[in-house]
C-alpha cells in the first residue's frame, strides 16, 4: 500500500506541485527519514509505527529522506 502526498511547495511562487509517495509496504518505521529531513516534514505515525508526512508545505525536494530510507519506501517528484 503506498500513501501519495500532493505538496504545493511554491507558496504563491508558481512552483511545480511537488509529490512524496511513502510505500507502507516497504516502511518500516526506522525514523530516518525522520532524522534527516531538515525542515521535519516526516514524523512517526502511532497508529501503525510508520513514517508519515505532517508538514508538507515545508518539502524541500532535497531528497535527503529517499537517500536514508534503507528500504526505498520514500519517492520525491515534482
Amino acid at each position: 500500500m503506498s500513501a501519495k502526498f500532493n505538496l504545493d511547495s511554491s507558496g504563491g511562487t508558481g512552483k511545480e506541485m511537488v509529490t512524496v509517495v511513502i510505500d507502507l509496504d516497504k516502511c518500516e518505521g526506522c525514523g530516518d527519514c525522520i532524522d534527516v529531513c531538515p525542515v521535519a516534514v516526516f514524523e512517526l505515525d502511532n497508529d501503525n509505527k510508520k513514517a508519515k508526512v505532517v508538514d508538507q508545505d515545508e518539502c524541500i525536494v532535497c531528497e535527503a529522506c529517499v537517500t536514508q530510507c534503507p528500504n526505498e519506501a520514500i519517492t520525491v517528484s515534482e
